[in-house]
């Protein structure tokens, strides 16, 4: 298929991208009985030309003709005058129940020598087919009666296929129908002939028809927003039948909203909008930027190149996006969530969600639940809501907030922010200058670093119940565990075993002790300081025993 222009195409109810076309019935086979219909309803022309009727009735509302082999002509009269009548309706029916039905208007004169003069017929309604399918034309056009001749414009154009359900008490039919402004110019029974213009959109679905033609659609899927020659629709039906009608769709910027069941939805290249709608979807956004809703079920979402928005409030979702910087949210549910080098924004809500961001200046906010979080290199925020949280930071400046719960707290390289709430928090502030609050109950703080001019600030620390924890890989003086000995309150080390120094609110550590190897400050103690001992100094090994 030939897109001459690419404007926001709108697909409704798809349920998958990678699908075909289906309507419930082949092209081939419909054009077979199309084609038959036309050879019957041109020999029912020929018929009415050449031979008269065998009988005729008629009133001020009606007309009938019949011929002798089975041929028949009705019409219905609008409006009669003196020398002149008006049809708006001509039906023709051939002997094997093919049928060409017309709307519109003809008007029919006598002249004085007594002869019928016929005027132009003007459509707005063309059916053609037979009790298996059925073409109709909607739009504006006129017929030369002599010639049979048809110019005019065509707005939509219905394939159908008769599928009646017994049960029911319609007679339903499935179909294909194109809309769009093309200019037609043909023969009323042997086809559409030259067609100029463009297919702006297409459904298929099932239609309820009876006498007086289509009363409903009920469509099982759309696609809007696309201008397709008209003349390369019609030859793509030909060679590929339905099929053809996807070809290429989904290459610009689309609106794809699936379907109440689990979709496939793959929107390709291009700015898209998708919408999963229930089900456990499957939606991919590919290159550009992108938005995609999830909708309730539990949905698997890649967001693909591009800067992407990505929005799940319902389930247990899986979503990752690590091309551009990404903006998802998520609601309620397990979801895990992976995002890579740009600067991603993450609102996750209530649940035990899994979230690793990768590089980027980040933004992570979630809500009460078991998170685990995880940044790489960037100037991150993270604010983790109440629950037992999981957080990692790597290199960067990052600020990180977490609520109540017993949180894990391990913060890479950088100057760091880190508050935590109440509950019983591990922190790890890692390289750089931090700023520590560790809030209510027994915090341990973990120093796994030695380096000048990274001291860390603790503004809360509580003898009565807080623990300061040395990594013995880092601080090898510390190997075996921390005796009492080798905490001294004061102001230098006195003995060669004084390794750690608590200066007021000052903490050094002296790897030699008291030898000529200097101390070095490592942090700031702040908060309540009164009856700290070598109690509240630990080696990280023993407490993780």
């Amino acid at each position: 298929m030939i897109l001459e222009e690419r404007v926001m195409t709108t697909f409704t109810n798809l349920n998958t991208t990678a699908a075909i076309l289906d309507p419930g019935f082949s092209y081939a086979a419909y054009t077979a009985q199309i084609d038959a219909a036309e050879t019957s309803v041109s020999h029912a022309a020929d018929t009415i030309s050449s031979v008269p009727p065998i009988s005729e009735t008629g009133d001020s509302t009606s007309v009938h003709a019949l011929w002798s082999d089975g041929t028949a002509l009705d019409a219905t009269v609008s409006s009669v005058r003196s020398n002149s009548a008006t049809l708006s309706e001509i039906e023709l029916t051939a002997a094997d129940g093919a049928s060409l039905d017309a709307h519109g208007s003809l008007k029919m004169s006598m002249t004085s020598a007594g002869d019928v003069q016929l005027s132009d017929l003007s459509l707005r309604e063309i059916e053609l087919g037979n009790d298996q399918a059925a073409q109709v034309l909607f739009g504006s056009g006129k017929v030369n009666i002599n010639t049979g001749a048809l110019n005019g414009k065509l707005t939509s154009l219905v394939l159908a296929w008769h599928d009646d359900n017994p049960a029911t008490p319609g007679d339903e039919w499935l179909y294909v129908k194109l809309n769009g402004k093309v200019g037609v110019s043909g023969d009323l029974t042997g086809g559409l002939g030259t067609l100029n213009g463009k297919v702006t959109s297409f459904e298929w679905g099932t239609l309820l028809a009876n006498d007086h033609g289509i009363q409903s659609y009920s469509p099982q899927g759309s696609i809007s927003g696309v201008k397709i020659d008209a003349s390369h629709v019609i030859d793509n039906l030909e060679t590929a039948g339905f099929d053809s009608l996807m070809a290429g769709l989904y290459a610009g910027s689309d609106k794809i909203d699936g379907t109440a069941g689990n979709d496939f939805l793959d929107a390709s290249t291009g700015n898209d909008k998708v919408w999963g709608e229930e089900g456990n979807d499957t939606l991919i956004g590919g290159l550009g930027n992108d938005q995609l809703f999830g909708g309730a079920g539990d949905d698997t979402i890649s967001g693909g190149a591009g800067n992407d928005k990505i929005i799940d409030d319902s389930g247990n979702n899986r979503i990752d996006d690590t091309e551009g910087n990404a903006n998802i949210v998520t609601g309620a549910g397990d979801d895990t969530i992976t995002t890579g080098a740009g600067n991603d924004k993450i609102v996750a809500g209530d649940g035990n969600n899994d979230i690793d961001a990768d590089g980027g200046n980040n933004k992570v906010t979630t809500g009460s639940g078991n998170d685990d979080i995880t940044t790489g290199a960037g100037n991150d925020k993270i604010v983790a809501g109440d629950g037992s949280n999981e957080v990692e930071s790597g290199l960067g400046n990052d600020n990180i907030v977490t609520g109540s719960g017993n949180d894990s707290i391990q913060a890479g390289a950088g100057n760091d922010k880190i508050v935590a709430g109440a509950g019983n928090d591990w922190i790890v502030a890692g390289d750089g200058a931090d700023k520590i609050v560790g809030g209510l109950d027994h915090d341990t703080f973990v120093f796994d670093n030695i380096a000048a001019g990274g001291r860390d600030n603790i503004a809360d620390f509580n003898a009565a119940e807080d623990v300061l924890a040395f990594d013995a890989d880092v601080y090898t003086s510390l190997a075996g565990g921390i005796s009492a000995d080798e905490v001294v309150f004061g102001k230098a080390a006195l003995d060669a075993n004084d390794f750690l120094i608590l200066d007021g609110s000052k903490l050094f550590y002296d790897a030699d002790g008291s030898g000529a190897g200097a101390a070095v400050q490592i942090a700031n103690l702040k908060g309540v300081l009164t009856g700290i001992s070598a109690a509240n100094f630990a080696d990280v090994d023993s407490l993780l025993v």
